[in-house]
């Protein structure tokens, strides 16, 4: 079921996938969405050895955990017709930024009220720009009795979030029931009709607006199959990082395969569909680039991966000569696909540096915040420590700005004010003045919500530290690229090239078209020319310094060889 009204009630329940309960819950628990890791789950009747944990990884797998065993044994005690109901899922979103605690009672009244016997648990994510809770129901009720829904309840559980959002949000719940109705009614009218229905207009999302959320959902579903979120990333994440790239610009299905190799990848089919795969892992293309379905691929290249493959098989029987040359230019693709990889490695690592640092100051800064707030409460408060608790509790309720509100207009609700004594009557009455302290008040005010908004700037540990093992990894990737491009000779692998290219025939070129791209052929083809505008015996002198790496090509040559080994503009249009 899925209800939405623009700008307002917004929520989607369904009977969960059999068999997907358990990588359902790693799912929705992953830590790169729950932020606010143990602080942004509520429990509802889940039992005790599931919620304790010393760490929220170990609260993790203790939910999984659940899931899967309740699954299991809903499965094995099935016995009726029909697919078995595991558990329920349920997405409640929200319009504007809520706080944690708000969005989670929210959701727990929603359960409550719903569900009073049912056993779950809902999370904040505030992984994409707007809030929303994710909500996981057991199948079976604390009392041992399955969850029965009537359609008619199953098409209102909507109504009861409605009126919990609403209240809260201050809206009219019934604007959401009238184009509930209006929508019903549409509906009813045209399928008497035999019409397409025409709903009341809504705006939908561009397929460029929804590309970033599609492609956060393969990573989050990567992540929960993978059990967790490793330092480096997903084998998603790796593959998009590192071959991403060559599956936009690949022109056939054997250059994409020679690029791939370079990252020790190759791509398989897999039933009906195509994957990417290291030879332990895998992930499917089309999470990889939207563009790499097996379908758009076979329509791009002009045909499948098996009939390329095939037809490579073949070109293991032409000649050795032809066989030399298609060599050569791809060693020559390569070189070319490498240099072009660490300049990509160079921007991602100061990219990524720069974000380190940026993460690193936003620390430094709450912490600067934080000992600012400290040092001004102790000008307002007896028990600085125990009035800043309190400050932050009724922020969490209310938000930063009321709380500093509350803070500079009525001090005292957060705890004993400092006091001057004062004498009168020449020192016979004696009494306490909170004037200093209710000044001071004002300046702490300030410095709680600053210190409160650069908290919330702050990354988590876990954030920076995978912000730092990305900067080691970009590191290291760019310096081995960097030797990788050191090593490579482009000038004698073009000599290469156009020194085989002249000693084929008319039969062998005709072969060596049909294995090279136009690119490809055009390139032999002018080193061909150049080398045959040689003289026999420099044809010679160029075949030794081919052949001999540690030699260097004669002074008196460089001019002559120029156009053949160190001609950028052919490099250029072969990029």
């Amino acid at each position: 079921m899925s209800a939405t009204a623009r700008g307002g009630t917004s929520m989607h329940f369904r009977v969960g996938t059999k068999g997907a309960s358990g990588m359902h819950v790693g799912y929705i628990t992953r830590e790169r969405a729950v932020l606010d890791r143990e602080a942004g789950i509520h429990f509802h009747n889940m039992p005790e050895q599931v919620r304790e944990a010393t760490d929220y990884t170990e609260l993790r797998a203790n939910l999984e955990a659940h899931a899967a065993a309740r699954e299991d044994g809903e499965l094995a005690a099935h016995r009726s017709r029909g697919e078995p109901r595991t558990h329920y899922r349920a997405m409640l979103s929200f319009e504007r930024d809520v706080s944690t605690e708000k969005a989670l009672g929210m959701a727990g009244e929603w359960m409550q009220c719903e569900f009073p016997q049912g056993r779950g648990f809902a999370v904040v994510h505030r992984d994409t720009e707007h809030t929303h809770v994710h909500v996981w129901l057991d199948a079976r009720q604390v009392d041992g009795r399955k969850v029965q829904l009537s359609e008619r309840q199953f098409k209102n559980l909507d109504s009861a979030w409605n009126r919990i959002y609403s209240l809260e949000m201050g809206r009219d719940p019934h604007e959401y029931e009238l184009k509930k109705e209006q929508t019903r009614e549409a509906k009813r009218q045209h399928w008497q009709q035999k019409q397409r229905p025409e709903y009341p207009p809504r705006t939908r999302a561009t397929a460029e607006q929804l590309a970033p959320r599609y492609e956060r959902r393969e990573i989050g579903v990567a992540a929960a199959r993978e059990g967790g979120d490793r330092p480096g990333g997903t084998f998603l994440e790796q593959v998009r990082h590192v071959a991403g790239r060559d599956f936009k610009e690949a022109q056939s299905w054997g250059e994409l395969e020679r690029r791939l190799e370079r990252h020790g990848l190759r791509v398989e089919t897999k039933g009906a569909g195509l994957v990417v795969t290291d030879g332990q892992q895998h992930a499917k293309a089309s999470s990889v680039d939207r563009g790499a379905s097996r379908g758009k691929l076979e329509q791009r290249f002009g045909g499948s991966l098996e009939a390329s493959r095939a037809e490579r098989e073949a070109f293991g029987r032409d000649s050795p000569e032809v066989r030399k040359v298609v060599r050569d230019l791809h060693t020559l693709e390569r070189g070319q696909w490498t240099a072009q990889d660490h300049g990509q490695a160079t921007r991602h690592a100061g990219d990524a540096s720069t974000r380190r640092d940026q993460l690193r100051w936003n620390v430094e800064r709450a912490e600067q915040a934080s000992r600012a707030f400290d040092k001004a409460l102790e000008d307002v408060y007896r028990d600085p420590a125990g009035a800043r608790q309190g400050f932050e509790a009724f922020a969490r309720q209310r938000g930063a700005e009321s709380a500093a509100q509350e803070m500079r207009q009525r001090p005292e609700q957060f705890g004993q004010l400092r006091a001057q004594e004062q004498r009168r009557a020449w020192g016979l009455i004696r009494s306490q003045d909170t004037t200093a302290a209710h000044g001071h008040a004002v300046g702490a005010a300030h410095e709680g919500r600053r210190a409160l908004e650069a908290r919330a700037q702050a990354p988590h540990p876990d954030d920076l530290a995978r912000a730092d093992f990305t900067v080691r990894r970009a590191e290291v990737r760019r310096q081995e690229l960097g030797r990788a491009v050191q090593g490579f000779d482009a000038s004698r692998t073009r000599a290469q090239i156009g020194l085989g290219a002249h000693r084929l025939n008319g039969s062998q070129l005709k072969e060596l078209h049909r294995w090279t791209t136009p690119k490809q052929q055009q390139l032999a083809t002018k080193l061909r020319e150049a080398v045959q505008r040689l003289m026999p015996a420099q044809v010679r002198e160029l075949a030794q310094w081919v052949a001999a790496p540690h030699r260097a090509v004669a002074g008196h040559l460089v001019q002559r060889f120029k156009g053949l080994i160190h001609d950028r503009g052919q490099e250029r249009g072969r990029e």
